[in-house]
Formats: C-alpha cells, structure tokens, sequence
C-alpha cells in the first residue's frame, strides 16, 4: 500500500513523486516474489481507514518531500503540492489507522533522518506513530534522495533484485553540483513538461495509470542524471552506511 502525505491525489502533479509510487510498487513487489500480482493499492490522507487493510508482510510506504534540517525549526515539516504537515502530525494521523499486521513503514522523503537524533522528521514521525502503536519499524534517509532506475528491474522481466542500493544518497557536501545536474537535466528531457501534458489530455487518469506514465517520463531522466552525479563522485558510495535507510522504531 502506498500512501501520499496529501489529501487529495488527484491533486497531484508532480511527476516524480508519480514516478515513485511506481518505483515503491516494484520493490514490494520483488521483495515479496509476487510477480503474478502488480496491483498496488494508491491512497491520500482521505483514504487513511484503507491502511486497516494492510497484509501482515505489506509495509506502507510514505510518500512526500522533506527539507534539511534546520536549528531553527521546532517541528520537521513534509510537503506535497501545496499542501504541508509536521511529521509528527502526519505519524499520529496514520497511527490512529494502522493495523496490528504492519510490519514496517518506508517514509520516502528527502532529509527525512538527518539531524540530531530525536529531532529529525523520521523521529518525530515515529512518536506519532508511538501514541497509537508502539513497536513498528520505520525507514528514513539521512540526505536528498534519488530512485535508483537504473539498478531497478521491473516486475514484468521477473528477475532477482540486484546488488546495488534502491535508492541513492546526495553526499550533502555536494549539493551544489547536485542542483546544477538537476536543473540541466530538466531542461534536457522536460519531463514535469511532459507529464503536465499527459495529465492535462488525460483527465479521468487512474492513479496506477498515472504512476505508469510518470514512471516511463522518469526513466530517462533519472537514469541520465545518476551516471551523471555518479561520474562526479556526489552519491554516497554504494554500501556506505550513509547511503543505507535509518531505521527508528515507533
């Protein structure tokens, strides 16, 4: 099941976090082998009583943006479209709906575990959680992340996950060459250009049709800018612990 920190999806134009909820459904799906499957379940925070239904080996990916950390904000915010929520806030609204089975929480979004421990978006995210139920597993990252297309095999060829990490890690003393990739790269293939597009002629779009499309925009995109930041040493290395999820427990 994969949930956006947003209370309306349909609302939602930004093409990579489309692009992700894609990448999240691969991932649950090579890791559970269930390659006859591919349906995923998509919801926004209308559809919280939805998460009841969660499988005892289906984890809950949460999708939304993160910022860096900052001294001088009390409580570590998330945001998507417009619309903005305080970790915290967010933990204790999906808190109150999860079921007994869940056996973790994937929170993707950026900056999500950087800071000093206790005040970084993951833990404030997990002590919402906590007030409701305690014990769950929940995976953040230290820097700004990056779907790791090119390592990622999708769920039609069938094949073994590969050795690389899923998600890539921005050495955050590198941030600079990272923003300058970016913004070529979207001049280069214009995919929010595209998916604008897309969205505009398509308007009865389904979520799953949505995340397909998003996805197949990315694709280039993302794997143009990898090789890049790659080339250029800005990832944390693969296998650096700083480019593997924290994991917190509510």
């Amino acid at each position: 099941m994969i949930l956006f920190a947003h209370s309306d999806k349909s609302q939602i134009t930004d093409f990579i976090m489309w692009a992700d909820v894609e990448f999240a459904m691969q991932l649950q799906i090579m890791e559970t082998r269930d390659f006859a499957n591919q349906a995923a379940t998509i919801i926004d925070l209308s559809e919280l009583a939805s998460i009841g239904g969660l499988g005892a080996n289906e984890p809950l990916f949460v999708i939304c943006h993160g910022a860096p950390f900052d001294m001088k904000v009390t409580e570590p915010t998330s945001y998507l479209d417009g619309e903005s929520y305080k970790f915290f806030d967010l933990g204790n609204m999906i808190g109150s709906h999860l079921p007994a089975t869940v056996c973790r929480i994937e929170l993707w979004a950026c900056y999500g575990a950087d800071g000093p421990i206790g005040r970084r978006g993951l833990d404030r995210f997990a002590a919402g959680v906590r007030g409701h139920k305690g014990g769950v597993p929940i995976r953040g990252y230290v820097g700004a992340t990056v779907t790791n297309t090119a390592a990622t095999v999708t769920a039609q060829q069938g094949s073994s996950s590969t050795s690389a990490d899923a998600v890539l890690v921005v050495n955050e003393t590198k941030m600079d060459t990272a923003g300058f990739t970016d913004t070529a790269m979207r001049i280069r293939f214009a995919p929010q250009k595209s998916f604008d597009s897309y969205l505009g002629g398509t308007p009865n779009a389904t979520p799953r049709q949505k995340a397909i499309r998003a996805a197949e925009q990315a694709e280039g995109f993302y794997t143009a800018f990898s090789n890049t930041l790659t080339s250029n040493n800005v990832y944390f290395g693969i296998g650096d612990n700083r480019s593997r999820p924290v994991t917190v427990t509510s």
